[in-house]
Formats: C-alpha cells, sequence, structure tokens
C-alpha cells in the first residue's frame, strides 16, 4: 500500500500528519479494548521488522530488559507482534514485527 500523508491546519493549530497505511494499522489494533495506546503505536511501528535497539529508542526506554518485559513480551504472548528468528528469541540478530 503507498502512503498518502495528510496536511492541514485547524483553528489555527497544526494537526498529525500521518500516512494512510499507519492509520489503518492503528484502527485495527484499536479494535482491541484492552490495547493501549503506547502499544498501538508500537504495533504500528513494527509494520517493517525493527530491533531491540529500534524499539527502545521508538519507546524512549533505556533499559531494554524492561522494555521486553513490560511490552514486547505481552504483544509477543497475545501474537499481536512475532519474532523474525523465533526458534532463537535472544538473537542478537532478533527483530520483531506485526502483520
Amino acid at each position: 500500500m503507498r502512503p498518502v500523508n495528510v496536511f492541514g491546519r485547524v483553528n489555527n493549530s497544526n494537526i498529525l500528519v500521518i500516512s494512510l497505511d499507519i492509520l489503518v494499522i492503528l484502527l485495527k489494533y484499536n479494535e482491541d479494548k484492552t490495547l493501549y495506546h503506547s502499544e498501538a503505536k508500537l504495533i504500528a511501528f513494527c509494520s517493517v521488522a525493527r530491533t531491540r535497539a529500534e524499539l527502545s529508542a521508538f519507546l524512549n526506554i533505556s533499559s531494554v530488559s524492561y522494555m521486553m518485559e513490560k511490552y514486547i513480551n505481552p504483544l509477543l504472548e497475545s501474537g499481536k507482534l512475532k519474532m523474525t528468528i523465533p526458534d532463537k528469541p535472544k538473537s542478537r540478530n532478533q527483530k520483531y514485527f506485526s502483520e
């Protein structure tokens, strides 16, 4: 799907610029009432496979182990995120993605 950007101003305020494909992903996952906003953003960010370092930077969390415990592992267990190397969950080459 080719991204379509939406730009605009409302009442002299800037509005969010978001590509249509990310919006569709956010809406799809927000149907799950238990999904928090940061988790929805993380799932959308993982539409492309991401490393632990990329995810940590995106969430602005310096502790990778905390990020894994608090965010990534619950999303893996629920099936909302997948691993690129499921046989080796601790591989340094491991990446995480959403479908």
